[in-house]
């Protein structure tokens, strides 16, 4: 067996070479075949055939019988669900999450879509917290959060039409906006934008900024939300500071998701 000694310790070559064929063919949108894997590969026709064979035989790439191309296998599709089920949002979230309290000091938190509402899966206080409705467990409304109006921004407008029914937005303050087709506006600015921000429409004196989390399939997953008192979120404090620490805090989420940026 060829091993060699990198600065990391003894990696084997062919099992090397075999994983890197197998992410050169994950990055292809349709099957590839053996001149092409080869040449991409930079390695040696016969060493490219036996690698194939092998992931092959192991059902980690399937060959058309046709066209004699390959393309990525359902064992792959397999080991990639495993590890997927074993990590959960939340999970992957969480040492993020606890980075962002430490460096804003305000309250974070993770939310899920649930049918028409949304649950806060995750919840962390900075110091100077102050008191809000939000609990882990807890179901907020669509139309007033941030992490609401986020997570509907980036659905398919059919969805988020299903998604509002017949159902009446409630006014829980001055600032809740109750029309839909006002609310479809706000939602394509909120796209535009990539975040969104509660202004004291769930709670009077409250502000919340909300921006998305993407999974592999480039599918809004939750939103994270960073919520302080007016006095505090500032639009200075908030271009200058929160925004950009916020967007950066959900790309490291969902690239930990499997989201790929192109």
């Amino acid at each position: 067996m060829e091993e060699k000694k990198s600065s990391t310790g003894y990696d084997i070559q062919s099992v090397v070479r075999a994983l890197n064929v197998l992410e050169l063919m994950a990055a292809e949108e349709s099957p590839i075949g053996l001149k092409e894997i080869t040449k991409k590969a930079g390695l040696s026709k016969p060493t490219v055939f036996r690698i194939l064979s092998t992931l092959k035989k192991m059902d980690y790439i399937e060959q058309d019988p046709a066209t004699g191309h390959y393309t990525l296998g359902l064992r792959v599709f397999e080991i990639g669900s495993a590890f997927i089920n074993r990590m959960s949002l939340r999970s992957f979230a969480m040492p993020l999450i606890q980075e962002l309290v430490d460096k804003c000091n305000e309250t974070v938190h993770l939310a899920i879509l649930d049918k028409k509402e949304i649950v806060y899966i995750d919840k962390i206080d900075g110091t100077q917290t102050i008191r809000m409705m939000s609990a882990v467990g807890k179901r907020g409304p669509l139309h007033c959060t941030s992490v609401g109006k986020i997570i509907m921004a980036y659905k398919p407008m059919q969805e988020v039409d299903e998604i509002l029914g017949d159902s009446k937005l409630v006014k829980l303050t001055k600032n809740s906006i109750t029309d839909k087709e006002e609310l479809k506006k706000e939602l394509a600015q909120i796209k535009e934008k990539g975040y969104a921000v509660d202004n004291e429409e769930l709670e009077i004196g409250l502000k919340c900024l909300g921006v998305p989390i993407f999974d592999y399939h480039r599918d809004v997953v939750g939103g994270l939300s960073v919520s302080g008192p007016t006095t505090r979120f500032t639009t200075a404090r908030l271009k200058n500071k929160l925004i950009p620490l916020v967007v950066e805090t959900a790309e490291k989420i969902s690239h930990r998701m499997g989201y790929k940026t192109n």
